[in-house]
C-alpha cells in the first residue's frame, strides 16, 4: 500500500457492475430532468456518496426537484440487489 510513500496508494479498479449503476442513473437523472424542467419544476443536481460491498466510497447523482411547496428526491439507493439492476428511490419529501 504506501511501498514508496503516500503517492504511491494502491487504487482498486471499479466494478462493472458499479459502473453500469453509475451511467444508468446519469441517464434516468437526464431523463427525468426533461419531463419536468418543461413544466415548470425546478432541478438540482448532488453527488451523492455511496460506499460499495469494498468499502469503497463513490459518488453517483441524486436530483433535487421543486414545484411551489411541493419537493420531490430521486435518490440512488444501491447497485448489488438481487433481481435488479439497481434501486432508485422517488419520494415526496414532507413539507413544514
Amino acid at each position: 500500500m504506501f511501498e514508496n510513500g503516500p503517492a504511491a496508494i494502491e487504487t482498486r479498479p471499479m466494478s462493472e457492475q458499479r459502473i453500469q449503476f453509475q451511467n444508468r442513473v446519469d441517464a434516468l437523472v437526464k431523463q427525468v430532468k426533461g419531463w419536468v424542467e418543461p413544466h415548470g419544476w425546478a432541478t438540482k443536481e448532488y453527488p451523492k456518496k455511496m460506499r460499495d460491498v469494498d468499502q469503497q466510497v463513490f459518488e453517483v447523482l441524486a436530483l433535487y426537484l421543486q414545484k411551489g411547496p411541493i419537493r420531490v428526491l430521486l435518490d440512488p439507493v444501491a447497485y448489488d440487489v438481487p433481481g435488479a439492476e439497481g434501486v432508485v428511490d422517488l419520494y415526496l419529501m414532507p413539507t413544514l
